[in-house]
């Protein structure tokens, strides 16, 4: 059973997937399989055009509304980008530094640490992606790899602000090959205690996520773990069916 007293996250990351009109009926699909349950932290991330069209759903449901991705600039000659003051009144959450956007887009961690900052002082709850690459951890420098992202990103940032962490092994992103639940709960374990080492975050209120195959025959594995707050969910998230039957798993298992 899970730590009754640890509030548990859920958040749904759609990537470039859905037109407006899957969005809107796969969120009406959702919404009937789990919108009455309170007591799991729901968040749904629709591609960027879809945001705002779908606000209305979101207005009234026990779920939150997030973005996939924001750009640091409050405004300028961004072709292409959007800022946190364009979203900021549809969205209370944002990701950033997903390892497809650091590997596709040349994301670093100094631009995440903008971004990050960014989304905080719009009081948007960012969810900062961390995570190694195959030969990192066969090489067993996991931890270290991951600490000096966690450094990198979050020693200048002074807030008391909710912040989530999601560690994503890449290795174990949109395959079969999900990490274990103890290797996980190792290494979220480890890395709260080096973030309560960063001074300025002693006061943020912190949750950690574990995405990478996450899916409803596994979920509880994860979930169950005494320092794993909760999960990002990629792929099983554009199956109404199987994310509603996620979020059901983990609210009756408390």
């Amino acid at each position: 059973m899970i730590n009754k007293n640890k509030s548990l996250t859920v958040v749904a990351n759609w990537k470039m997937n859905n037109d407006f009109n899957s969005s809107l009926d796969l969120v009406i699909k959702i919404f009937s399989y789990c919108n009455m349950i309170k007591s799991v932290e729901k968040i749904i991330c629709p591609p960027l055009v879809n945001i705002i069209p779908l606000y209305d759903q979101f207005k009234n449901s026990s779920f939150s509304l997030g973005a996939q991705n924001i750009n640091e600039n409050k405004n300028g000659p961004y072709t292409g980008e959007t800022s946190v003051n364009m979203l900021k009144n549809y969205i209370s959450h944002a990701i950033v530094g997903h390892s497809e956007r650091r590997a596709g887009f040349h994301e670093n961690n100094y631009n995440i640490k903008l971004k990050t900052q960014a989304l905080l002082d719009e009081n948007i709850v960012p969810i900062v992606c961390i995570g190694e690459s195959i030969e990192i951890y066969e090489r067993k420098k996991s931890i270290d790899f991951l600490n000096v992202q966690i450094r990198e990103i979050f020693s200048e940032i002074n807030t008391t602000n909710e912040i989530i962490i999601a560690y994503e092994p890449i290795w174990s992103i949109g395959n079969k090959n999900p990490a274990d639940p103890k290797y996980v709960e190792m290494i979220i374990s480890k890395s709260k205690d080096y973030i309560s080492s960063i001074k300025n975050l002693k006061d943020a209120k912190l949750k950690m996520l574990y995405g990478g195959s996450v899916n409803s025959k596994n979920i509880l594995s994860y979930t169950n773990q005494k320092n794993i707050d909760g999960v990002l969910v990629g792929s099983a998230s554009l199956n109404a069916s199987e994310f509603g039957k996620m979020i059901l798993k983990i609210s009756s298992n408390e």
